[in-house]
């Protein structure tokens, strides 16, 4: 059955509900919300129709299309240029960073930390959607970058390279008590990216393209 669809008031509320009862497992949710066209009883069915709708959200912040676009083009030359490669890269990782790690998101991030940590049969769709295509560009990526590399090593560096991102997920509260901060502000986390995106062209030798 396919999962109902929340009005992004219904989707605000519920994204309330669930987060200040975040001790809560997911099927303990229930909600009936108030201003959406149903009344959603199923508990299952408004966490999955969550999970959708970040997934969603998440593939338009990062620019999937565009994306594909670049590396399609890379693909088809003999020997892509490192500028270009570079160019394809700081896309990548600028729009991963906004999408998991800007203030309006920050729930986000969270919730797809616990669905890795503790999953539930929506992790499919997170990882089907969202995870898995966004991983094997940046892998598609790496192997451009180093055609000699074979396929465990790009995704292994793929995965380091998610990894410097989600590391401030993980560790947010940590971050922030470091910064002396409440929250990461726009300019905070223009600077976060500018740094991760950094590291990333270095470890794929793109540092001085």
């Amino acid at each position: 059955m396919t999962p109902p669809r929340l009005t992004s008031l219904s989707f605000f509320f519920l994204f309330l509900w669930f987060f200040f009862f975040k001790q809560k497992t997911a099927y303990e949710i229930s909600a009936c919300l108030v201003g959406s066209e149903m009344c959603i009883r199923d508990r299952s069915g408004v966490y999955a129709a969550v999970i959708r709708k970040i997934t969603d959200d998440l593939a338009a912040v990062t620019d999937v299309s565009r994306i594909d676009a670049a590396t399609e083009a890379l693909t088809a030359q003999a020997q892509p240029g490192k500028t270009a490669l570079k160019t394809v890269l700081v896309s990548m990782v600028t729009g991963l960073c906004k999408a998991l790690l800007s203030p309006e998101r920050a729930l986000y991030g969270t919730l797809i930390l616990r669905e890795q940590l503790e999953q539930t049969e929506n992790y499919d769709v997170i990882y089907q959607s969202f995870i898995e295509p966004f991983h094997k560009r940046l892998s598609l990526l790496a192997q451009l970058a180093d055609p000699p590399a074979d396929t465990k090593t790009t995704i292994i560096r793929a995965h380091a390279l998610i990894g410097q991102i989600l590391g401030f997920v993980v560790a947010r509260k940590a971050y922030l008590c470091r910064s002396e901060a409440e929250s990461v502000s726009e300019d905070e986390l223009a600077e976060i990216t500018g740094q991760i995106v950094l590291l990333s062209c270095r470890a794929l030798g793109l540092d001085e393209a």
